[in-house]
């Protein structure tokens, strides 16, 4: 805006609208190109160092606020006013920070919402012991009234000197807005349609500027908030905007008593949340190079803001994978018990084929440029069979490398179809790749049963007879009263539908046990709910809030399998609300049904 008007001015908020709306149209144009797909060069490790700088940014910035200081908008304004204040901080505003602070964090794995329990409890403080007149600063009304249209004006100089600012602030909100998006669709296993959400994005700047606003973009802090207070759709945006725009009619004078420490500690907590030493840990233990990949976004972003970070991410993704092919051939080799030409050399057509499987083949290395094309094109050749499919085996004979975010989609992807009811394997395994997977722990995952050394190998063991959930649980050696199998598991012991993976809740000690084993793997869901899995075993301590204790209590003995309620199983699939689980209900009512007209 400083390009064409002085701020103060009376044209620079003229300018700064203009700046926004082009911005809008920037965005929409991008989408409209289908253009967002650039957004796949960025790695998950930068996905991870950026999030991550965006939450010390926070932190560094709100820091000052939470000891009775101004806000800093940079680290160096952090540094400056820490030296400047002389050490003279509020005690009293420190409290009322550490107060909301203890709160967030002793009820942050509840379903109480932590933040406004704190900040009703700020308020309390203040009046209790009128701490606004002992320095804690409070953030007083708010002014009134919703957004009014814009009077604006432009002209053609105006817009040619704007343009590189506007293709500049698009690309920011492009970039951040996309890591954003994929990084929450890769741990709530969604798809990501990147344009659609882009084009969304231009309009809302769009809408921003026409109501006197500035460039908007999607924003990780908003993103956690509204994960942590249990929200799993777009409608929280909608109820979310209601409840400001009543506030703004209604509410203005309920900020009166809010401290600004108070608010100021929900923002550090929400900025550490976005800080994942756990991933951070695993990169570096299992590929050096993109750890530090995501430190130089973390410190980039940290130091010199969205801006520079977001810019420098971009860079390192492109410098770190720009030699990688970014689609490489793929082939689908058996589909409805029929092989493809060049399946037939490599398999042979002398028996016959299961309709059930599924050979796809993939020509190249898996990397975080291909791997969700990967991903889509396995998927589509599944939903393309004209028969129900439980079993894929890809064909890695080209695969001959993987790197840390392809194996984190591979591992999401696995999970998915077992959930499904479709196991995973691979045939044709290098020993590179191999060991590479067992790295990153895809093959305890998919188990080492379903590694084949050829394709042949692969089609026979589908051939063959299975072993049933009895036979497969009688494998751990549980004690009868020591386990409760849960999920899709009772469907296949009631003959409902097969289930690939078997989800069993156990209790401490037995989960502790498994844990210490090698060939099992623990993974930490996005509620922080922790899991163990080997092969097509998933073992747990609880299961929708229920303990071990809790399911015994209503579980049943079907087949020599103990397993849960089907009432809490279908009430368990009532809350998760997927599709799938829709289904699966369906099918357990039928169940209940003729169970009852036949007793």
């Amino acid at each position: 805006a400083i390009l064409v008007s002085a701020p103060g001015s009376n044209d620079y908020a003229n300018t700064v609208i203009v700046l926004s709306l082009m911005a809008g149209v920037v965005l929409i144009l991008i989408a409209l190109l289908k253009l967002g797909s650039i957004a796949n060069l960025i790695s998950r490790p930068v996905m991870v160092g950026f999030l991550a700088g965006v939450g010390l940014q926070l932190i560094i910035m709100n820091l000052p606020v939470l000891v009775g200081l101004p806000i800093s908008h940079s680290v160096q304004g952090f540094v400056t006013g820490m030296a400047n204040s002389g050490g003279l901080f509020s005690g009293l505003t420190a409290t009322v920070s550490l107060l909301v602070i203890g709160i967030v964090m002793i009820l942050r794995r509840s379903r109480v919402p932590g933040e406004i329990i704190g900040l009703v409890l700020a308020v309390l403080f203040v009046i209790v012991f009128r701490a606004n007149d002992y320095g804690v600063h409070l953030v007083g009304a708010l002014p009134g009234g919703l957004p009014q249209f814009a009077n604006f004006h432009m002209s053609l100089p105006m817009i040619l000197t704007l343009l590189p600012a506007a293709i500049a602030l698009a690309l920011v909100a492009l970039a951040q807005s996309a890591v954003l998006i994929r990084s929450s669709a890769i741990e709530h296993d969604e798809e990501v349609h990147l344009n659609r959400d882009l084009l969304a994005l231009g309009f809302s700047n769009v809408v921003s500027a026409l109501s006197h606003g500035f460039t908007v973009n999607g924003s990780p802090a908003r993103t956690v908030a509204a994960e942590s207070a249990g929200s799993k759709s777009s409608w929280v945006n909608v109820w979310a905007g209601l409840m400001i725009g009543a506030i703004l009619l209604f509410g203005t004078q309920l900020f009166n008593q809010v401290p600004e420490a108070a608010l100021a500690a929900v923002i550090c907590v929400l900025g550490f949340r976005l800080i994942r030493f756990s991933e951070f840990c695993r990169i570096w233990a299992v590929r050096r190079t993109e750890f530090w990949v995501a430190i130089v976004a973390l410190i980039f972003t940290a130091l010199f803001g969205v801006l520079v970070g977001v810019g420098v991410a971009i860079v390192v993704s492109l410098v770190e994978r720009l030699i990688r092919q970014y689609r490489p051939k793929d082939v689908v080799l058996l589909r409805d018990g029929t092989l493809s030409p060049w399946a037939i050399e490599r398999i042979g057509g002398d028996y016959k084929m299961p309709k059930e499987l599924v050979i796809y083949g993939f020509n190249g290395p898996l990397y975080f440029e291909n791997v969700e094309f990967f991903k889509q094109r396995l998927l589509q050749s599944i939903k393309r069979s004209k028969s129900p499919v439980w079993a894929v085996v890809i064909d890695a004979s080209t695969i001959d490398s993987i790197d840390y975010t392809a194996a984190t989609v591979v591992e999401t992807l696995s999970r998915r179809l077992n959930s499904d009811g479709v196991s995973l394997g691979f045939a044709h395994v290098s020993p590179n790749l191999m060991s590479q997977l067992k790295i990153y722990g895809i093959i305890s995952l998919v188990g080492e049963d379903r590694i084949y050394s050829t394709l042949r190998t692969a089609v026979k063991a589908y051939t063959g007879p299975k072993a049933t959930i009895a036979e497969r649980i009688e494998r751990l050696k549980l004690a009868k009263d020591s386990y409760v199998a849960v999920g899709s598991a009772i469907l296949d012991a009631l003959g409902l539908r097969a289930a690939t993976s078997i989800d069993i809740v156990v209790g401490p000690d037995t989960y502790a046990t498994y844990r210490k084993r090698k060939d099992w793997r623990e993974f930490t869901q996005a509620n922080d709910k922790k899991t163990l899995s080997h092969d097509s075993y998933n073992l747990m301590t609880s299961w929708d809030g229920s303990s071990l204790k809790q399911l015994l209590s209503r579980s049943w003995l079907t087949g020599g399998v103990r397993v849960m309620s089907i009432d809490r199983l279908i009430q368990g699939k009532r809350h998760i609300a997927r599709r799938k689980d829709l289904a699966d209900i369906e099918l357990l009512k039928e169940f209940l049904k003729s169970h009852d007209e036949t007793t």
